[in-house]
């Protein structure tokens, strides 16, 4: 079985701003078909980002959502979430496709 997840705001495309979106759609699928879709809210939207913040900044409520995730697919991400990703092993790529229903045909 392969899980894919994709950042979402309205659950139907993915969402611009990959760390403050409203939800995390997951798809687990097996043999070519989605045997299971569900969705996870994201605990780290209301997180407060200030742009000339110094010091240590994380999404640690992300990456344990995205764990056991093999493709987490997104439209843009911050640097602070991309070394993140990095940093605990979370296979993500980018992609240009808007609609959810387009990106998950590459994974079927």
């Amino acid at each position: 079985m392969k899980k894919v997840c994709i950042a979402t705001d309205d659950r139907k495309t993915i969402a611009e701003r990959t760390g403050r979106t409203n939800e995390f759609v997951c798809y687990e699928i097996e043999g070519g078909k989605i045997i299971n879709q569900y969705f996870i809210e994201n605990p780290h939207k209301e997180h407060d980002h200030d742009d000339g913040e110094e010091g240590e900044h994380h999404h640690n409520e992300i990456i344990e959502i995205l764990d056991g995730v093999d493709v987490f697919v997104v439209k843009r991400v911050g640097k602070h979430l991309r070394q993140d990703l990095i940093d605990a092993n979370v296979n993500f790529v980018r992609t240009d496709k808007e609609l959810l229903d387009e990106i998950i045909k590459e994974y079927l």
